[in-house]
């Protein structure tokens, strides 16, 4: 593979961050068109709803913070590129700009708002304004693939989950194997985050999970039928009766945090798999740790961009499996912009390195 075309690759497959000293952080890392008319034909051609985001640019604190938080999301960018054709409108401009307010009826100098339409021009939910966290933007784009007739791809579902993470509340499971333990529950969805550790002597995984998705019932008869039960603790008193009646004596109320394991214990699939170095958010790694547990495919856990990073990074080991040796993903969501740009530049040399044009410079 030549060294341009690699390089190409890897700008649009990793780097995928449009933004440059000049872009304004009220956009965050969408690509944003910004003719309305041209989105709403793209939308006709290829049948994905439009985002049309009214934004004020350069805009306050909330603008900043909107761009910077939700628009920045990796899982959330990606699906408004891949799911949706992403549009912006500045609120705070006359000219063409203003006219588009005034046909959507929205007011100027007002804090984000981002609206789904169809193709067609009818919009998919009802107008939402203080939906500011990434939270309120993933369950918003759900609902608009949703209302739209459109599949919810399983990494947005992914991204919907994990943004309520605070949502969520600890159970601790006993087991023989938390390796095991960690990669039966961490693929039940309501699942935000799983963590092995040990407590009063055994090996256990924390588990965090949304009531509304899994409740208790659920919960426990899941992890009854996946042998994780030798011991369960609970932290609040009001559910040690619902765990009992489901699982017996051995359900307890302790809130006692469990000792962490050793770090190459987590995740324990994923951390054998090439897919280790993947920039997955949290929630995903737990999900695709087990998909590879269970020898499952783990494309549906992976943006189309994500997928491509996939085959990037195979290309490289191939050639050099130490190739990416002592880069470790980050453990929030936060750090992976970063952790991509230092990615695609080892990527980047590692897949020069291995070309033709390379060796026969080598050579001579």
């Amino acid at each position: 593979m030549p060294p341009a075309s690699i390089a190409l690759l890897l700008a649009a497959a990793l780097l995928g961050d449009p933004s440059t000293p000049d872009t304004p952080p009220e956009f965050g890392r969408v690509r944003w068109l910004r003719d309305v008319d041209a989105a709403f034909a793209a939308a006709r051609t290829d049948g994905r709803p439009v985002a049309l985001l009214f934004q004020e640019v350069p805009g306050c604190a909330t603008c900043v913070a909107y761009g910077d938080g939700p628009l920045s999301h990796p899982l959330l960018v990606d699906a408004l590129h891949e799911d949706f054709v992403p549009v912006l409108v500045r609120n705070n401009v006359g000219g063409a700009e203003a006219e588009v307010r005034a046909r959507y009826d929205e007011p100027a100098f007002a804090n984000p708002v981002l609206r789904l339409f169809a193709p067609d021009g009818h919009e998919l939910v009802p107008r939402r304004s203080g939906a500011w966290d990434a939270s309120e933007v993933a369950a918003l784009l759900v609902d608009g693939l949703g209302a739209a007739g459109r599949e919810v791809p399983a990494w947005l579902d992914v991204a919907a989950q994990e943004t309520r993470a605070g949502q969520a509340r600890r159970t601790t499971f006993a087991m023989d194997c938390f390796w095991e333990g960690e990669a039966a529950l961490g693929a039940l969805d309501g699942v935000v985050a799983t963590r092995p550790g040990f407590l009063d002597g055994r090996e256990v995984v924390e588990v965090f999970s949304l009531p509304d998705v899994l409740d208790d019932d659920a919960l426990f008869a899941a992890a009854r039928a996946e042998h994780c039960t030798r011991g369960v603790f609970v932290p609040e008193a009001g559910r040690l009766a619902a765990a009992r009646q489901a699982l017996g004596d051995i359900a307890v109320h302790d809130a006692t945090r469990a000792r962490d394991a050793e770090s190459s214990d987590a995740l324990h699939s994923l951390a054998a798999s090439p897919l280790r170095w993947l920039p997955l958010t949290p929630l995903q790694a737990v999900r695709v740790n087990a998909a590879l547990a269970h020898d499952e495919d783990v494309l549906p856990w992976l943006s189309s961009r994500q997928r491509g990073q996939r085959e990037l990074i195979d290309e490289a080991l191939r050639h050099d499996p130490s190739a990416l040796d002592g880069l470790q993903r980050p453990a929030t969501t936060t750090g992976l912009a970063e952790y991509e740009r230092r990615l695609a530049l080892r990527l980047l040399e590692a897949l020069v390195d291995a070309s033709p044009s390379r060796g026969a410079r080598s050579d001579g």
